[in-house]
């Protein structure tokens, strides 16, 4: 658990609060975080995730300028889409110079090629974007899966920052070293997803 003061802790955005998304959120908000979500369209069992959570549901467009985390944790058909959507409602949310950049994870299971298209969409906006994979299963109290994280050569120092997050309750491995890049820890994801389900037959 953290001991930072109130104050310099970071804000987080989840979308979506599935099992995976609100329990990640329920252990930023254990920490003291403040943890964003929107549940545009989103079911009652959704909602009451969220709110049991402690998440605060708010526009695309404020999430963009409130926090300086986005973690994408959906299905992962919907993973570019939902890259767009959050893109172009972010807009000059994230154009002031006073803040760190908002950095956009997508942390689903997508291929290679689609991580690499995701990417594409943030090159030349103020939003930084990392490649992640969760691996595991939701977090309970007594365990919690790792996000494996990559991002291309320039924005290294934003791996960085993405790795101290640990210190909030998110296990993280950065990906790194000569040759990584975006699209590595979305092929770990489908390379473990591929063998689990061998193991599974």
């Amino acid at each position: 658990m953290s001991s930072a003061p109130s104050s310099s802790l970071p804000t987080i955005g989840i979308i979506a609060p599935g099992a995976m998304g609100s329990a990640v959120g329920s252990n930023f908000r254990k920490v003291g975080c403040t943890v964003l979500t929107n549940l545009d369209g989103r079911s009652e069992a959704t909602r009451k995730r969220a709110h049991d959570a402690g998440m605060e549901d708010v526009p695309l467009a404020e999430m963009a300028r409130r926090a300086d985390w986005v973690l994408s944790i959906i299905p992962p058909s919907s993973a570019f889409s939902l890259a767009e959507k959050f893109l172009a409602e972010a807009g000059s949310a994230t154009s002031a110079t006073t803040r760190k950049p908002l950095v956009f994870v997508d942390c689903n299971a997508v291929n290679t090629e689609t991580a690499k298209r995701i990417a594409g969409l943030f090159d030349g906006s103020a939003v930084k974007f990392i490649d992640a994979g969760i691996i595991g299963t939701p977090p309970t109290p007594s365990y919690d899966p790792t996000f494996y994280a990559s991002v291309d050569g320039k924005d290294a120092e934003i791996l960085d920052e993405f790795v101290k997050l640990s210190q909030y309750g998110l296990k993280i491995s950065p990906l790194t070293g000569e040759g990584a890049g975006v699209g590595d820890a979305s092929a770990l994801k489908m390379s473990y997803a591929v063998r689990t389900s061998c193991n599974a037959t």
